[in-house]
């Protein structure tokens, strides 16, 4: 006689999680996967900017500075995490080259997360002895994240040039959650 072990709700989604991972991308109508996106920018541009506190940067001794920007850096690395998550979730626009503009998209994103994660690294081995070394390397790091956004708006703009999907533009001027959304 064998015995039925009910499976938990935990494992069912950890199963289905593990099976779903060689499947391809699921192929969504054109407006659906532009709202997602868009509603996946609007996201993380607010956990971004929730996430900020200039003045705990700005302000104080050089080790809590320092502190408060790894801090902050790190939070800005999940957040992208999260937010490549998301984008992985609203799988491929149903256009030609729908997969080719997600996967620009996608690097674009994980561009911008290494350069998250490259100035954590930086802002973790800031010398707090001296505030001139310390406010140079603040410089650099700062340099070095608008470097790293230079090279995502390349990647988009390279993209958007490339591949010219009528029904991605049209979806994105009429969907209300686009709005603010550059």
């Amino acid at each position: 006689m064998s015995r039925r072990v009910p499976l938990g709700a935990g494992a069912l989604v950890a199963a289905v999680a593990l099976m779903g991972a060689g499947f391809p991308a699921q192929s969504v109508p054109p407006a659906e996967w532009v709202q997602s996106l868009c509603r996946s920018l609007t996201t993380w541009s607010d956990d971004l900017t929730e996430a900020r506190d200039d003045s705990l940067v700005t302000e104080g001794n050089l080790d809590a500075r320092r502190d408060a920007l790894v801090s902050y850096l790190r939070q800005v690395t999940r957040d992208t995490d999260a937010l490549l998550n998301r984008l992985k979730d609203a799988g491929t626009p149903d256009v030609t080259d729908g997969k080719a503009v997600t996967k620009a998209f996608r690097r674009g994103f994980r561009q911008a997360r290494a350069a998250f994660a490259g100035a954590r690294k930086d802002a973790e081995r800031v010398d707090t002895d001296s505030r001139r070394r310390f406010e140079n390397a603040l410089e650099d790091i700062q340099s070095d994240i608008t470097e790293g956004a230079e090279a995502v708006g390349a990647t988009f703009d390279t993209a958007s040039e490339r591949y010219d999907v009528e029904a991605l533009d049209e979806a994105f001027n009429s969907d209300p959650s686009c709005t603010g959304v550059s």
